[in-house]
């Protein structure tokens, strides 16, 4: 009776460890699949600053590459799952939208850039208000070492 009990313990905690180990994959998937999006976003956005710096004021090279490492540095936050990477992200979204509908509605151009860096804005501000909860880690060392 006492090896049947013992067994069934072990089997309990095999099933847990199995449940927890599949939300775990879950959870740094969907973490993983945003990341990516929004390295890839931020990968182009470089790549075009690089091409257009020469003629850019400088103050505006300068708020661009800011604007990059903001990015970069959410990005690790967020494969990190570290909670403050959350909030961050959110804001650094609702200026990205605001910033691009701000100069579509004065007549900026290109418009298809501005309209689609307004519309990936909401979208992503969406995605990663789903994704917040997720977010949990508290360690601060990621914000340390920036």
């Amino acid at each position: 009776m006492r090896h049947s009990t013992h067994q069934g313990r072990k089997q309990s905690r095999g099933r847990q460890q199995h449940a927890y180990d599949a939300q775990r994959h879950s959870t740094e998937g969907a973490l993983k699949r945003y990341a990516l999006t929004q390295f890839a976003v931020t990968l182009a956005g470089a790549v075009l600053l690089l091409d257009r710096v020469h003629g850019m004021p400088v103050t505006s090279a300068f708020a661009a590459a800011f604007w990059v490492v903001l990015s970069l540095a959410n990005i690790g936050g967020i494969l990190e799952a570290r909670s403050w990477a959350g909030l961050s992200e959110v804001m650094r979204l609702l200026v990205l939208g605001g910033v691009a509908g701000a100069l579509l509605g004065g007549g900026g151009e290109p418009g298809w850039l501005l309209g689609g860096a307004l519309t990936f804005a909401a979208i992503s501000v969406v995605w990663v208000m789903r994704l917040r909860p997720l977010l949990t880690s508290s360690d601060v060392s990621a914000v340390i070492a920036m």
